[in-house]
């Protein structure tokens, strides 16, 4: 990195010349530039450090980092075979970093353990249509075989009742049950994959990027640096165009939607029914997680329990929809041309931008 703009440095003597060329060389040195710092970012620089490259990942620090409230879920009821198995693939990754931050907490003064924690086996459940919940079954039997994530109970509404008397399903409706399946504390995840990129020997820097100048190979950021790269790295997911676009490049058929949450409090009297120690991550679909309904939609509905542990501000069990939310198409969430000749094929209820 070096300052954008001409400024002269004199040094006194042969000492003072070699200490300036030294800083200049070591701050000109061309790294592995990552741009976005949520989960694939953080990711990726810590993969490409951890193989000996020198990688520098440049995060606006935007307050939601695209993510919709502090819990996230992880889990294996997917009809779809290659997202499966990437659920599968992450999830040995997440319980890794895991078990790494918390031996980390036991040995560290100032991180406390409880702020290791972020992956918490709560299961999972999905209902729907009886025909969509068995293919999920199908699917999870045929692609991950025996292995402890593809356990799972198929239950009638009268047995969903018994077992889960917060649920009420139609006759029609059936529920799949997986005792393995995982809610995620965001901010926890993220400050744990922070510590395993930095210390694998990625810089991770707090700035906006105003100007990528792919003929000189460097970026400006608002802070006024000038950071130069050998190799340029893209994962800033709903912002990707925007930063295409300070590229000079054409945009990628991303389009971003408006998606709302909400947490709400159980009734007097069912406190603690949907404490993430009691109750299952929830989703209720027309259409199996990635399928669409007879309209080209998919009304689908999700749920994370109630954390309670230390320091989440989570208020109840939290609620939000997939796919319902206006679809976005500002300076911020630009639309290429090729992402609204697709908008059609989305399974979202709302198709104007």
């Amino acid at each position: 990195m070096v300052s954008c703009g001409t400024k002269i440095g004199l040094g006194l003597g042969v000492g003072g010349l070699a200490g300036w060329y030294v800083y200049r060389k070591k701050h000109q040195e061309a790294a592995t530039l990552v741009l976005g710092g949520g989960v694939m970012g953080l990711s990726t620089a810590a993969a490409l450090a951890a193989a000996g490259k020198r990688v520098v990942l440049i995060d606006a620090a935007h307050p939601i980092r695209g993510s919709w409230g502090v819990t996230r879920a992880s889990h294996f009821r997917i009809e779809d075979p290659t997202l499966l198995q990437m659920g599968l693939y992450s999830s040995k990754y997440w319980k890794a970093l895991q078990e790494a931050y918390e031996a980390e907490a036991k040995q560290s003064s100032i991180l406390k353990l409880e702020d290791a924690h972020f992956y918490h086996c709560t299961g999972s459940a999905m209902a729907g249509p009886k025909e969509q919940i068995k293919q999920i079954s199908s699917c999870v039997t045929r692609e991950l075989g025996d292995v402890p994530e593809a356990q799972h109970e198929l239950l009638s509404p009268s047995e969903v009742e018994e077992r889960f008397p917060q649920l009420k399903l139609d006759s029609n409706e059936c529920l799949i049950y997986m005792p393995v399946g995982f809610t995620m504390l965001v901010n926890n995840c993220l400050a744990a994959l922070q510590w395993t990129a930095s210390k694998a020997g990625a810089e991770i820097i707090e700035d906006t990027v105003v100007h990528i100048d792919r003929e000189c190979k460097e970026v400006q950021t608002a802070q006024g640096d000038c950071w130069t790269f050998s190799k340029l790295v893209i994962t800033a997911g709903p912002w990707t165009n925007q930063l295409l676009g300070k590229a000079g490049l054409p945009g990628v058929p991303v389009i971003v939607s408006n998606e709302q949450t909400v947490e709400l409090q159980p009734k007097p009297g069912l406190e603690g029914s949907y404490d993430w120690d009691v109750f299952p991550l929830f989703t209720w679909s027309e259409a199996g997680y990635k399928g669409r309904g007879k309209d080209g939609g998919c009304e689908y509905y999700y749920t994370t329990p109630h954390v309670t542990h230390p320091g989440v501000p989570s208020e109840g069990v939290k609620i939000g929809f997939h796919r319902q939310g206006p679809l976005l198409n500002t300076e911020e969430f630009q639309v290429s041309s090729s992402g609204k000749a697709s908008v059609y094929k989305l399974p979202h209820l709302r198709k104007e931008l």
